[in-house]
């Protein structure tokens, strides 16, 4: 994730390189923390979708379908 918005928004150097050669130039320049910079707030960004995400795959699951698997439809299990 860290590479891909150091290309997109720094360009320079990072946009000009490959990816491999992005994440070396970060391996040298930061070292192992300069992958996970930023990522608090990227997993802050996501955590709230991801939660309405499951919760309404679970709801909506329990709503719609049986609780027994086997007596599932092939487009039920498509669904799911």
């Amino acid at each position: 994730e860290r590479i891909k918005v150091l290309r997109q928004t720094l360009g320079g150097k990072y946009n000009q390189n490959s990816i491999p050669s992005v994440f070396r130039i970060v391996w040298q320049e930061e070292g192992l923390i300069g992958f996970f910079k930023g990522n608090g707030v990227n997993c802050l960004r996501v955590m709230p979708y991801s939660a309405a995400e499951f919760y309404s795959f679970e709801l909506y699951k329990h709503e719609f379908l049986p609780e027994d698997r086997k007596s599932w439809s092939k487009l039920q299990h498509l669904a799911c």
